[in-house]
């Protein structure tokens, strides 16, 4: 199983990105051998970037994507392929991975986080 995970740095020590679409890199990990292939993100250009970010996770069948927010086009992308999205922001890779697989993280879903959680614990 494959995971992906914007990153803002090269490794999984790296902090996740606010949003996925101005992350360095997107690292894509292998679950069973924690290979962790990285990705760049050379795109100046939000929308190009999104949708080449959401191309690169599916071309590599990741079950899931860890991020910040997600506009519009890269969520369409992702959401409609199936893929869960997770907020990680606040962790590095390691961790946010850690707390996804003990699910701890918070599904975003829908896109720029607009109603991303359907309980009113946030609201205070």
């Amino acid at each position: 199983m494959n995971i992906a995970i914007a990153v803002d740095g090269d490794n999984m020590s790296s902090a996740v990105s606010e949003q996925l679409e101005r992350c360095e890199n997107l690292l894509i990990i292998n679950v069973e051998t924690t290979d962790v292939q990285v990705f760049p993100n050379p795109e100046a250009s939000e929308e190009v970037a999104g949708e080449r970010l959401a191309q690169e996770i599916l071309k590599h069948n990741c079950e899931a994507v860890i991020c910040g927010l997600i506009r519009p086009t890269a969520f369409e992308i992702i959401a409609g392929n199936g893929v869960t999205r997770f907020l990680g922001v606040g962790h590095d890779a390691t961790k946010a991975l850690a707390l996804m697989d003990s699910n701890r993280l918070e599904v975003i879903r829908d896109a720029d986080g607009r109603n991303s959680c359907g309980g009113a614990h946030h609201n205070h």
